[in-house]
């Protein structure tokens, strides 16, 4: 009963302890992916609007116009 006591434990401590070095490893690997993102990107915050340089939003005027033209015709097909 002794021996089977002892394979149980150290059957026990084995895969405990193979849990805790991959648990070990994983937390290293995303700290390194983190250290290496944070190095690779580039920040934005330095720029004085962060709508500079993004396309307008809402249609442009000759499109309005073409929308206009469209229900005028649109209408008056009756």
């Amino acid at each position: 009963m002794d021996s089977l006591m002892s394979s149980g434990l150290n059957l026990m401590i084995y895969g405990m302890g193979t849990v805790i070095v991959f648990l070990i490893l994983l937390i290293g690997a995303m700290r390194a992916l983190a250290w290496f993102v944070r190095i690779t990107t580039v920040d934005h915050s330095c720029s004085p609007d962060p709508r500079e340089g993004m396309p307008r939003s809402g249609p442009t005027p000759a499109q309005i116009a073409a929308i206009a033209a469209a229900v005028n015709r649109y209408r008056s097909a009756d």
